[in-house]
């Protein structure tokens, strides 16, 4: 939302997981009809708002005019990383977390640590680009087994 001031400035809440992540002075986006401003964090608040489970902060706009109580949509560019996802099915646990890899035929036993959840994906650690995850029968495989990999 839009506060009256001398300078445009909107109000807007941060998940715990976005406040742990932005600083004042990063940049961000606000929509409103159409239009895309630009603005600047100028406030964050340390103590999470109980009701709304958020961090309320604050932001100037640049080159915006735009009335009191006007409703805009905020975007917060968030850092980018490149992660590994694989399905949250192919992982097994044992006294770690593993997954079963092909090798030439041949299955591996790899150990994995896992990151986020997202849906039925999940970020891993321990697994390079090109390894071939094995997804079905993973449950009645070990390592060593020869495998047929069907396409």
């Amino acid at each position: 939302m839009i506060l009256g001031s001398a300078d445009s400035i909107v109000s807007f809440g941060l998940t715990q997981e976005d406040a742990a992540e932005v600083k004042l002075g990063d940049r961000i986006t606000i929509e409103s009809k159409g239009a895309l401003y630009d603005g600047k964090i100028k406030n964050i608040s340390k103590i999470m708002d109980m009701e709304t489970q958020t961090y309320n902060a604050e932001a100037v706009l640049e080159n915006a005019d735009l009335p009191a109580g006007s409703v805009v949509k905020v975007s917060v560019p968030a850092g980018e990383y490149n992660a590994v996802m694989i399905p949250l099915n192919s992982v097994l646990r044992g006294d770690y977390d593993y997954v079963y890899l092909s090798d030439n035929g041949i299955a591996q036993k790899k150990e994995i640590k896992i990151g986020k959840v997202q849906g039925d994906m999940v970020e891993v650690t321990g697994l390079n680009k090109g390894e071939m995850l094995i997804l079905e029968g993973i449950k009645s495989i070990s390592h060593g087994d020869k495998i047929e990999i069907i396409r």
